[in-house]
């Protein structure tokens, strides 16, 4: 090991100087940790960060919605649907029931319809197919 004669002059231990030095280098590197701990976390857990993304993008839309038909009432413009926020309210609805549709109606009630209702239907228009198509061939 050197000797302090053959140190920089920035390295030299003066006094209390490296106390403070060690405890301001352990005070920024837990202060590192605690900034960095979110993004590591998140980095680790990408369906979270998905989640939170989506909720984040969903406020924010919501929030603009609101605040536009806030605006509107309080200036008593009237309703156009075909632009401004007629089309905005249009826009809003169809994802609604689109999003409803297929993250509620479907899971639930799915297998039952499928089962119960498309599955019969499917299979009598195959029949209903292949029947015609037999009568259309003996007919030519």
């Amino acid at each position: 090991m050197a000797s302090v004669e053959e140190l920089p002059e920035t390295t030299k231990p003066v006094g209390s100087r490296n106390v403070i030095a060690e405890y301001f280098e352990l005070f920024v590197s837990k202060l590192t940790y605690v900034r960095d701990w979110p993004f590591v976390y998140l980095s680790k857990n990408p369906r979270l960060t998905n989640i939170l993304i989506a909720a984040t993008l969903f406020a924010l839309y919501n929030a603009y919605f609101i605040g536009c038909l806030i605006r509107h009432s309080d200036k008593g413009l009237e309703w156009e649907w075909c632009d401004g926020l007629g089309f905005l309210v249009i826009i809003t609805a169809i994802v609604y029931v689109g999003l409803a549709y297929y993250l509620i109606l479907v899971p639930l009630f799915g297998n039952f319809v499928n089962k119960n209702i498309l599955g019969p239907i499917s299979k009598n228009t195959i029949k209903m197919c292949i029947h015609s198509h037999r009568i259309n061939s003996i007919n030519l």
